[in-house]
């Protein structure tokens, strides 16, 4: 006979909650991962929606000047962006963006925003208003006029981003 055969039965113990309580639980826990999950994915897909810099351009050296369009896919809707910043250290250039739109190839021009706020002296930036899809075709610009001044004086130049494809 082994020392297996003369080991005393253990009692059985009781969970400290019952059977009807624990599936209630355990559907409940599931619930909220199941909602928890579905709202940060919820959110990440709201964020996911813009598309950003679209045909997005710079050019300059000593002042640099950008410009793009982001789309809002769930909305339907575009918006120009624009920016000017003083890149070197030798001429000290104050800097402006201002009436930045959405143009169309056509030459349409759509949302512009004056952006009055005056001269920076290292970066300025500026966006247009909103467009909804239903105003323009699927190939739009962001357009500004960019500004920079020295002692040597001041110069204004409009500037156009790339072709975007939106819409």
């Amino acid at each position: 006979m082994s020392t297996m055969d003369l080991a005393v039965p253990q009692p059985r113990t009781r969970p400290a909650v019952s059977r009807p309580w624990r599936r209630t639980i355990g559907l409940l826990l599931a619930t909220l991962t199941l909602v928890s999950g579905l709202a940060i994915a919820a959110a990440d897909s709201a964020a996911a929606a813009v598309v950003p810099n679209l045909g997005k351009k710079c050019v300059g050296v000593k002042v640099e000047r950008c410009l793009w369009i982001n789309f809002d896919t769930a909305e339907r809707r575009v918006r120009a962006y624009a920016t000017v910043t003083d890149t070197t250290e030798v001429t000290d250039y104050k800097v402006l963006v201002r009436n930045i739109r959405v143009v169309t190839q056509s030459g349409n021009a759509y949302g512009p925003v004056a952006d009055t706020d005056g001269w920076w002296s290292l970066t300025d930036s500026a966006h247009s208003a909103l467009v909804n899809c239903s105003r323009i075709g699927r190939q739009v610009y962001a357009e500004a006029t960019f500004g920079w001044s020295s002692g040597n004086g001041t110069a204004y130049r409009t500037e156009r981003s790339a072709l975007a494809t939106v819409c």
